[in-house]
């Protein structure tokens, strides 16, 4: 029997969330700021948000680099400002364990250049003197970062050899001549590639960084590469960046005045930043990489789009709202669906009660699987999942059935969009106004209510053990 293919975690440059407009409205700033100015930006979602998926279609947007043959067709424009900047990718997480990160990163710029050079100069066999001449530049720069050396001077830019770095080992620069030397490395980079603005450099991942290298990476942005036509887009999730700033900034006896300071750190160094929306039609979104599947999920989509229905025909919003949590989601329907034979496949499709009970049953296997287990070993623990959703308003504190609090069944859990009473209590205010990307959020909650006393728990049991192939 064949298998379903799974659905990688990767980026892709098909806008399936609807951002296509945010790509392009931050395309337009980049490019239309000042030539002169230095430029920081910063893309903030978070983790699982879709950040690497919408830097790829912002640079391949810019300039096509990036591209996979794979995503071809998307509704981006291709190549829409090539004459006007040049791009660098850098997944800062790759070198996290490097002494000086900037220097992996003054390495990943002479990269992209030299590869682009290389297909630029594919007649000849050799690079250009001066071509070379600018790589070892960079090459010089990132070595004398690394060993905190620092022995180049910017009017040696030119000069190639072995005996160059014993000649120059005397010569101690300044932070200002390193900026000199990179800055003019990089006018010889976009002189050559006949660029008229700026080098825009994405660094994605800081967040996936150690605290130590987030920090050293952006404290060398600030001080070597604060320099004119050098744009920066970083992704990041930014409560985890401020968070590692915090940790290496000089402790006080008050966190939140230390976090404080730290986004304020990270303010003069990024303080232009785009927020990812974080709603999103995510039912069609789910519907859509089951369509992905094609016939290995042979009908499935439309039972997930039944069963994502509620009174009068209105879309069920039950769902976490994120990205990576949905293609998990999907990755479990489909290998429950490719399991099933004919006849129960026939059977869901014709019942909502059984859709929804799929549907619920994946959830809990992929999102709870505390709860996902006691309710395979006990199907009746459906009813205090159900009793908990419906009557506790999600504070089921004072509840004395089977979903009570002491029992421990859904002790740190809270349902979405409930709630009553004193909103300056913490808990209160979490379940009337949740965190759209919390993990302890009960999304399905609403489907849990849709679903009621329409399915037994002998319908319930036909689904257990749930053992996707």
């Amino acid at each position: 029997m064949a298998t379903h293919q799974p659905i990688a975690d990767v980026w892709t440059l098909h806008d399936q969330l609807g951002r296509r407009q945010l790509v392009e409205d931050i395309a337009e700033q980049i490019v239309g700021c000042n030539a002169n100015d230095h430029m920081a930006f910063g893309i903030h979602g978070d983790w699982g948000a879709g950040k690497t998926s919408m830097m790829r279609q912002l640079r391949y947007h810019l300039d096509g680099d990036g591209r996979k043959a794979a995503d071809q067709g998307n509704q981006l424009e291709f190549q829409k400002h090539k004459s006007k900047v040049v791009t660098v990718w850098f997944e800062a997480w790759r070198y996290q364990h490097e002494p000086v990160p900037v220097a992996a990163l003054l390495r990943a710029i002479r990269d992209e250049f030299s590869l682009r050079a290389k297909l630029a100069e594919a007649v000849t066999k050799t690079l250009s003197v001066t071509t070379r001449a600018v790589f070892n530049a960079f090459d010089d720069v990132a070595k004398l970062l690394t060993l905190d050396a620092l022995p180049v001077s910017t009017e040696k830019i030119q000069s190639v050899g072995e005996g160059y770095e014993r000649e120059q080992m005397q010569n101690q620069l300044s932070t200002d001549h390193i900026r000199e030397l990179i800055a003019a490395a990089l006018q010889q980079l976009k002189k050559k590639h006949q660029q008229t603005q700026r080098v825009v450099i994405f660094i994605d991942d800081l967040d996936r960084c150690s605290p130590d290298t987030a920090f050293r990476l952006l404290e060398g942005l600030k001080i070597y590469l604060n320099i004119d036509n050098c744009a920066f887009v970083i992704g990041m999730n930014q409560q985890a960046v401020v968070g590692a700033i915090a940790s290496k900034l000089p402790a006080s006896d008050k966190p939140q005045a230390d976090r404080i300071r730290a986004e304020a750190y990270l303010e003069k160094i990024c303080s232009y930043i785009w927020r990812l929306p974080v709603k999103a039609d995510f039912n069609t979104y789910l519907q859509s990489l089951l369509n992905h599947q094609g016939s290995q999920t042979n009908h499935l989509p439309g039972v997930i789009a039944t069963a994502l229905l509620g009174a009068n025909n209105q879309p069920l919003n039950c769902l976490p709202p994120n990205p990576r949590r949905i293609k998990a989601l999907a990755n479990v329907l489909c290998r429950y669906w490719h399991g099933l034979d004919t006849a129960r496949q026939t059977a869901i499709q014709s019942d909502i009660a059984l859709a929804r009970a799929l549907l619920f049953v994946a959830y809990l296997y992929q999102f709870h699987s505390d709860l996902y287990q006691r309710l395979q070993y006990r199907p009746d623990f459906y009813d205090a999942i159900r009793g908990w959703v419906k009557e506790s308003g999600g504070d089921d504190s004072s509840k004395t059935n089977e979903g009570t609090m002491t029992s421990g069944y859904f002790s740190g859990l809270f349902l979405p969009d409930y709630g009553t009473g004193d909103e300056s209590k913490v808990s209160t205010v979490r379940v009337r106004y949740p965190d759209p990307n919390a993990s302890d959020m009960f999304w399905i909650a609403p489907l849990v209510e849709a679903m009621d006393n329409t399915l037994s728990r002998q319908e319930l049991e036909k689904f257990l053990p749930f053992e996707p192939r």
